[in-house]
């Protein structure tokens, strides 16, 4: 993968991240949520344990990076700024779905 495309899928996990935290507040506190404030809004742990092991929770940074790089190397062609979080988490499911 180049280096274009991962400042492209780094800066879409950022705006990913911006509309899944304006989705969980208010209409008043969604217009405070902008880049310069998303670090210490979203939550400071990237882990939880599930059946003695670690995994990467869901709606994180890493998470939502990790998800967008797996369809671009599964697609090369795919439009990056066109995915949303339903998408990840759909294809999250998808693939492992004995993590319900």
């Amino acid at each position: 993968m180049n280096r274009s495309t991962l400042k492209r899928i780094s800066r879409h996990t950022e705006n990913l991240l911006i509309e899944w935290l304006k989705g969980l507040v208010s209409e008043e506190e969604a217009d405070q949520v902008t880049l310069d404030n998303l670090k210490e809004l979203i939550p400071k742990e990237y882990h939880f344990h599930y059946k003695e092991s670690m995994i990467l929770a869901p709606n994180s940074p890493k998470w939502i990076r990790k998800q967008l790089k797996k369809l671009v190397s599964a697609d090369p062609s795919i439009d990056i700024e066109s995915v949303t979080l339903e998408q990840l988490q759909w294809q999250t499911m998808k693939n492992n779905h004995t993590l319900l």
